[in-house]
Formats: C-alpha cells, structure tokens, sequence
C-alpha cells in the first residue's frame, strides 16, 4: 500500500534534517576560513604556532577569549542567515527566485568571512601575531575550489 503525505508534512518532516545538514557545511566552511593562518605550505602555521608560544599566559587567554568569541558570534550569524535563506527559498515561485536567494546567502557567508578575517587580521597584529598573505584574492588570483584561504 502506497502512503501519500500532504506536501506540508512532508516539508516539515524534512526540513529540519535539511537545516541542520546546511549549518554542519556552513561550520565547516567557515572552520576551514578561521583556520590558523597559513599560505598552504604550512609555513605560516608554524610561523604563527611559534608566535604564540612566545605569547605571555595572559596574551594566550585574550587570544582564546578572542577566537571562542568570534565562533560564537560567527555560529549565531551563520544560523541567521541560512534562516533567511531558508524563508526566501520557501517564498520562491521560480528559478530566478532561487537563483537570487542562492546569490543573497552567498554574499551574505562572503561578507561575513570578510568581516572575521578583518577582525582577526586586527586582532593578531595587537598581540604582534604575523599574518601571511592571504591565497587568492589578495594576490590578484581566483582561489581555486577546495583551497584554504588563510585567516
């Protein structure tokens, strides 16, 4: 016997699991993005692990103060905007309207990229932290898919 759902129950039976898929991928975007600097190579890792372990114990607490902080605003604002995606992708009647929901919350994870990346740039250069040279744009190149772009 075939069972038949309304489509409603059906959106509502998987949505959640949907969600939550979206906010793990999104984590773990942004966790690549707020990595310990780096070029790659991972000379600039080392470079910046180095540097902190020169830090002071109460320099090392104002870092992780710092970097716990940001991920909480950062988990906060990320479940924000895949909430609004998430109401525009409910309210779209056609493709361009999925197409333009997609652009929204994908200049809206860019901004705020952009805006922790600047953050911890300010951040690391207060407690004389180095900080390389970001892959990609700043280079004048497109970053390539499944490359690291350093904090």
């Amino acid at each position: 016997m075939i069972f038949l759902m309304s489509s409603t129950r059906l959106q509502r039976l998987l949505l959640p699991p949907v969600v939550a898929t979206l906010a793990v991928i999104v984590h773990l975007a942004a966790g690549q993005a707020q990595a310990v600097p780096g070029d790659g190579s991972g000379a600039g890792r080392r470079a910046w692990l180095e540097s902190v372990e020169k830090l002071t114990p109460s320099q090392k607490q104002e870092l992780f103060s710092f970097q716990r902080s940001l991920s909480l605003k950062t988990h906060a604002e990320q479940i924000s905007i895949l909430q609004s995606s998430e109401r525009c992708v409910s309210a779209a009647t056609d493709l361009d309207d999925l197409q333009s929901c997609r652009r929204t919350a994908m200049a809206s994870r860019r901004a705020l990229m952009t805006k922790n990346r600047d953050q911890a740039k300010a951040f690391n250069q207060k407690l004389g932290l180095p900080m390389p040279e970001l892959n990609g744009e700043d280079k004048g190149g497109r970053r390539g898919r499944g490359s690291r772009q350093a904090l």
